[in-house]
């Protein structure tokens, strides 16, 4: 058995580690070099939260999260993506899905359009992707990427 919320319009959120459930993660007017470790920022228009039990007394319970840009609900409306922030990796696409029991982000650009990551590896300079699909796997800070359609690095390609 789950549990599910679902959040519709200009949905603004943080997450990370707390101690308690009822503690709040204060990171207003921090950019996202000064983010805690493995905390984020998310913007959306639709966010759906669903609470997952272990199955069993060893296995903790998890949660896994959907967003959703508006273009979802009708192609008239001028498109606003979903944006994810964070201390090593941001994202912009039109679906971002996160599985807390894989440390896994998913970020989906609909048809005809592209997502945006940007991500630093190990203290170096950022590399921003465009595609259609990525996945993030914050745990080992490792980006996996498909149907890239643009590139752009910081620093110097010439060693």
């Amino acid at each position: 058995q789950s549990e599910y919320v679902r959040l519709k319009q200009h949905v603004r959120g943080t997450f990370g580690p707390v101690q308690k459930l009822t503690d709040r993660l204060d990171i207003d007017g921090s950019n996202a070099e000064e983010l805690p470790d493995n905390a984020g920022a998310l913007k959306c228009e639709n966010l759906s939260i669903s609470a997952v039990p272990g199955t069993s007394p060893e296995q903790q319970s998890s949660f896994s999260l959907v967003a959703e840009s508006n273009s979802v609900e009708s192609s008239s409306q001028t498109r606003r993506p979903c944006q994810f922030e964070s201390r090593l990796f941001e994202g912009t696409a039109d679906r971002i899905m996160y599985d807390h029991s894989k440390q896994q982000f998913i970020l989906l650009a609909d048809e005809g359009r592209q997502a945006t990551v940007s991500n630093q590896r190990d203290g170096g300079d950022r590399q921003v992707l465009n595609g259609g699909r990525f996945e993030y796997y914050r745990d080992k800070n490792h980006l996996k990427a498909n149907q890239i359609t643009g590139v752009q690095s910081t620093g110097d390609l010439a060693d």
